[in-house]
């Protein structure tokens, strides 16, 4: 057996074993009822919310190519997320989402290379938004309060965007070219990062796009909570739905599936909810997740690739390096 085979083998074992041990304690029937009672319309509305978040973060991941002098129209950012969103959720990889999302945008026109570190630098703003989403909604979370070493959470999150802003102004002070390829790759990364995170728009544009996106992801867990009568407040779930994520980022099952619902269920369970419905609360949000990315699959496999090298990017590939800060 191959080692990737191994790996992936492993990872099916591992998330099938956590979503076992959650269910240890109690039937999948009464999970099961719980669900099937939950109120349609709030769940319905829950799932909108995702929609919107999508679109959201394909806006975001335009606009990031915009500021690196690359045109991306928000039609093709759009498929890319969605795209991604299932790649992410179904594939034995962690990277398979941004791989996808990148070969989407190289499929418009854009260098390989472009579309690489469009995605990368994308993806590291999701993490940035997303610690900073447990930062803010852990100030107002009552239940976070109960959770056992929830000082580490929050301490994890303060490093993480403390870092992503640190790193973007640590990078500009880097040599701009390399001789070997590979480095050459990771500076473009980096300066490309460094042009995003130190420009104007930034703070004007992105933040206030990865605000909106991660408080509809917390009002999405939110209506999934009310859904079903659980009693929890929009910080609270914010936190529960935004520490799954994070946790899920680890990769040790597919597409976090296993790992992403322990968290939730453990969050809760500390926060003094009944163990039935924090399963039945997380096995929502697990469906409205493979919901949308159920919609990512119907784009794949409907939008096939078809490579268009006419199109020529807005800014040429070889700019300096230092001429993309704005």
């Amino acid at each position: 057996m191959r080692l990737r085979h191994f790996v992936t083998a492993a990872k099916v074992l591992i998330g099938g074993g956590l979503i076992w041990w959650l269910l240890r304690d109690a039937t999948a029937r009464d999970v099961w009822e719980i669900v099937a009672g939950a109120d349609p319309w709030l769940i319905a509305a829950s799932i909108v919310c995702f929609v919107a978040v999508v679109a959201l973060n394909a806006l975001r991941w335009r606009i990031v190519f915009d500021i690196l002098g690359t045109r991306m129209p928000i039609g093709v950012a759009l498929l890319g997320t969605y795209e991604g969103m299932f790649f992410n959720l179904f594939l034995p990889t962690g990277v398979g989402g941004d791989v996808v999302r990148a070969y989407r945008a190289y499929d418009h026109g854009l260098t390989a290379r472009q579309a690489t570190e469009g995605a990368l630098i994308d993806r590291a703003l999701g993490l940035w938004g997303l610690a900073a989403t447990i930062l803010v909604a852990s100030l107002f979370s009552s239940g976070l309060r109960q959770v056992p070493g929830w000082q580490l959470i929050v301490g994890f999150a303060a490093i993480i965007v403390i870092g992503g802003i640190g790193a973007g102004w640590i990078a500009a002070l880097l040599p701009a070219r390399a001789s070997r390829r590979s480095v050459d790759a990771l500076l473009g990364i980096l300066a490309g990062y460094a042009a995003v995170v130190r420009g104007m728009r930034f703070w004007a544009e992105i933040v206030p796009l990865l605000a909106a996106a991660n408080l509809l992801i917390g009002v999405s867990a939110w209506l999934v909570a009310l859904g079903i009568g659980m009693p929890a407040g929009l910080a609270d779930m914010t936190v529960v739905i935004e520490g799954g994520a994070l946790t899920a980022m680890i990769p040790v099952s597919i597409g976090g599936w296993g790992v992403r619902e322990g968290t939730v269920v453990f969050l809760l369970a500390a926060m003094g909810f009944v163990r039935g419905p924090a399963l039945a609360a997380s096995a929502l949000m697990g469906l409205v997740l493979a919901a949308l990315g159920l919609i990512g699959a119907a784009v794949w496999i409907g939008l096939p690739y078809k490579r268009r090298p006419g199109v020529e990017p807005r800014a040429a590939r070889d700019r300096p390096r230092g001429s993309q800060l704005e």
